[in-house]
């Protein structure tokens, strides 16, 4: 009865010293009681300014700073505040007075980051990369590539129509980021025979890094979830890469040999087999020594071994970040090449870029009808034989979504991107033009259900196809049971807008405007978690 006249306010805390920084994401935790029982309603009552914060009636939180403060670092505050009406529907407790609710400020401090891909070699490979890009000396070769490209995907979208206006007019950007990579690519090299080895980052979108502009380099349906970064190599030769892991392994790491035209692989080292010491360092070997083959944080480097590529698949982009990593060179081979050695090299690149490149990679894309998606299996990509893919094109009306249902099995990763017909992703930071298991809503037995299109539906499994009607969808999954006897599974179901409530789960959520834009707030920090300080997005009509 004591409740009935005297009803006592909710008791809040919150304890600064419990709260921890996981690189690009800080968790916390807020304890609120009630004297008379009652249960409490906790919410934001005053949102951060410099980021974003999901609060969990348990108390526990996650505050994502905004780019700027991940950057520069800096103080943020919020208002959690605890109400106990909840517990008492009829409004009877503190009839005759008392409070009913508490408030608490949280205080949060966010630690700059440091980028794993701005490194003075990442610079000067991209500054001479630009130069030969500038020079012209790759403009008949990428005319080439073009109508390679544009003869070949005409096949793969015969039953759309052919390729249709928005990506014709993508493609010329596209090979041009084609090219980017085989410039990259041809600079690497070099530095490689001369003895300077080092990783740079690849598959990149258009971007500015310490002032200086750089195209993009994305090419053969790239993954958004993954840091790409090669360092190629000579195979009589040996190295030693010296690395660590910032605060958590990302949800898939792999370093693989490479060989061969298009890049299989031979040899690998993946998360689960790198010995990493206490302290987050690790070191690999790397040399032709096959009697070491096999064993602990060596890569031998067989016959035709070309380059060392590194993945670092990220989930979670706000707590993980990718392996710092540097390369150097233990023998004294150097051989230094021309600047027009540099360029023949590129060139060579970009005419594999018309026959050995799109012949790998562009029929994957046509091995089912238009809005379908092959089921998972090793596709025939002989760059990470650790995964399964599951590829397709679409054609979609901008009144029309494509339903896609995913079975992950054992997966512990799968994410499902959209790339233009030119397999190069869409904007995936300021738009969710991807979206993993991790960042999607699962459904109660354990499956997903994405809804594909090009405008948003209110859907929180929305993928963007950044504007595109038509395009391809190029869907892994990663870190599966060897041991599994079945495999993954999708389907898909074109539907009308008009009938999406209909042909989705009772359980689907969805999402109102500012939890869209807490969803893109989140996955613009995510990215600058990748590569900052230094890195800013420059996008292009490609991306829109």
């Amino acid at each position: 009865m004591d409740s009935l006249f005297n009803n006592k306010a909710p008791v809040i805390r919150y304890d600064a010293a419990q709260t921890v920084q996981l690189n690009g994401a800080i968790f916390g935790h807020v304890t609120a009681t009630d004297p008379n029982y009652n249960k409490l309603n906790l919410t934001v009552t005053s949102a951060p300014s410099n980021g974003t914060v999901t609060f969990n009636q348990d108390g526990t939180f996650t505050y994502v700073p905004n780019p700027q403060t991940l950057v520069a670092g800096g103080q943020d505050s919020f208002v959690v505040t605890a109400n106990d009406t909840k517990g008492d529907p009829l409004g009877l407790n503190g009839l005759f007075g008392g409070r009913h609710t508490a408030s608490v400020k949280v205080t949060v401090n966010t630690v700059a980051q440091t980028s794993v891909v701005a490194t003075e070699q990442q610079i000067s490979t991209e500054q001479r990369a630009m130069a030969i890009i500038n020079s012209g000396a790759l403009s008949a070769a990428q005319s080439a590539v073009e109508a390679a490209w544009l003869s070949m995907q005409q096949q793969t979208f015969a039953d759309a129509g052919g390729v249709d206006a928005k990506n014709l007019a993508l493609l010329h950007s596209s090979v041009g980021e084609f090219a980017m990579y085989a410039a990259e690519t041809a600079v690497n090299i070099a530095d490689a025979q001369a003895g300077k080895p080092s990783f740079f980052w690849v598959a990149t979108p258009p971007h500015t890094l310490d002032g200086q502009y750089a195209a993009g380099s994305r090419i053969l349906y790239d993954n958004p979830d993954n840091l790409y970064r090669v360092a190629f190599i000579n195979p009589n030769r040996t190295y030693v890469i010296d690395g660590k892991v910032n605060g958590v392994m990302p949800a898939d790491v792999n370093i693989t040999v490479q060989v061969g035209q298009v890049g299989g692989a031979a040899t690998v080292i993946t998360g689960d087999t790198l010995q990493v010491n206490p302290d987050g360092t690790f070191q690999i070997e790397a040399g032709n020594d096959a009697s070491r083959a096999g064993t602990p944080n060596y890569l031998y480097l067989p016959p035709g071994a070309s380059g060392i590529l590194v993945r670092n698949t990220i989930s979670d982009w706000n707590t993980q970040q990718g392996l710092t990593m540097n390369i150097t060179q233990t023998s004294n081979e150097s051989v230094r090449l021309t600047q027009t050695q540099i360029t023949n090299t590129a060139l060579g690149i970009m005419k594999q870029g018309e026959t050995a490149f799109p012949q790998a990679w562009f029929p994957l894309a046509n091995k089912v009808p238009v809005n379908q998606l092959s089921q998972p299996a090793n596709q025939g990509s002989t760059t990470l034989q650790t995964q399964m893919q599951s590829v397709g094109h679409f054609q979609l009306t901008n009144n029309q979504a494509l339903v896609i249902t995913v079975d992950p099995g054992t997966a512990k990763f799968f994410n499902i991107p959209i790339t233009n017909d030119w397999g190069v992703s869409v904007d995936y930071v300021n738009s969710p033009g991807s979206l993993n298991n991790a960042q999607a809503i699962a459904n109660p037995d354990g499956t997903y259900t994405f809804v594909v299109s090009p405008t948003d539906p209110g859907v929180a499994n929305w993928v963007s196809t950044g504007g595109l009607n038509q395009g391809t969808i190029y869907a892994r999954f990663q870190n599966l049971d060897p041991n599994a006897t079945t495999n993954p599974t999708v389907t898909t179901q074109v539907v009308s807008l008009s009938d999406l409530r209909k042909a989705l789960p009772t359980s689907t959520v969805w999402y109102t405007p500012a939890q869209r834009a807490q969803e893109i707030a989140e996955r613009q920090s995510g990215y600058t978690l990748r590569t900052a300080p230094s890195v800013s997005l420059t996008l292009t009509d490609q991306d829109m």
